[in-house]
């Protein structure tokens, strides 16, 4: 083997050699690129996972919150009933004397207290509920308070005329 051919093989070896690094490069910026990315999808999924959980928390705070107003509209809607009941008993009966207009006024504060209610947020409902409930007891512990003291009153007055008619 002459030098000449040598020099020619050496040449084409130097070549080829120097394509396989170019290559190698390239495929080692693609490795770069694609490295990049992944580190770039792990914390867009882990962002994406926290926002996930997040709103799963959220909705069970729906949920939960559902089943309070629910809970609460049923026991509105039993005292609504209660105090319907009572106004009927009391509007019928002129023995106890309850003033119609304290009645009607609470009435109206019911019906005022409802109307507010409706077309606001949860949050502002539950308030309105509560305070609507609060002003429902408040109503009852008066009207039994009320037709307490109004039975005391008849029954003493009945022991007296008991006690005279002896």
């Amino acid at each position: 083997m002459t030098q000449v051919d040598l020099c020619t093989r050496l040449r084409v070896e130097n070549e080829e050699l120097q394509k396989k690094c170019q290559a190698q490069g390239a495929k080692g910026q693609a490795f770069d690129a694609l490295n990049t990315q992944h580190t770039h999808l792990q914390k867009a999924h882990t962002t994406q996972a926290a926002y996930i959980q997040r709103l799963q928390k959220e909705q069970q705070k729906i949920e939960a919150y559902q089943t309070t107003i629910t809970m609460q509209e049923t026991v509105i809607s039993k005292m609504e009933d209660l105090i319907a009941k009572k106004l009927d008993k009391l509007r019928g009966s002129a023995k106890h004397g309850v003033d119609q207009a304290v009645l009607v006024a609470k009435d109206q504060r019911i019906q005022a207290l409802q109307s507010q209610v409706e077309g606001n947020d949860h949050a502002r409902l539950l308030a309105a509920k509560d305070q609507r409930i609060q002003a429902l007891e408040g109503q009852l512990v008066e009207n039994a308070t009320s037709a307490s003291a109004e039975i005391s009153q008849l029954k003493l007055r009945l022991f007296e005329l008991e006690m005279n008619s002896s």
